[in-house]
């Protein structure tokens, strides 16, 4: 998805990895945490480290998938 991502909008930086992949000075307009926020044993810590990448303008999109959103049985 980022390799087409990337073909279909050459001026924009796609980059995956987690947090050990980054660089101090490494600043972001958009990050996506997604299907990892369950796995984490301290979330507060996880964005607090975040944080050190992001602008005053910077986006944090969590994504996570929720068994309580599915439907229940019979309905």
């Amino acid at each position: 998805m980022v390799a087409e991502a990337s073909r279909r909008h050459p001026d924009i930086e796609f980059r995956v990895g987690g947090p050990e992949a980054l660089r101090s000075g490494d600043m972001f307009d958009v990050i996506l945490v997604v299907d990892v926020i369950g796995h984490l044993l301290d979330v507060a810590a996880v964005l607090s480290g975040i944080r050190r990448f992001c602008t005053s303008s910077t986006r944090i999109v969590i994504a996570y998938y929720n068994f309580l959103w599915e439907r229940a049985a019979g309905s």
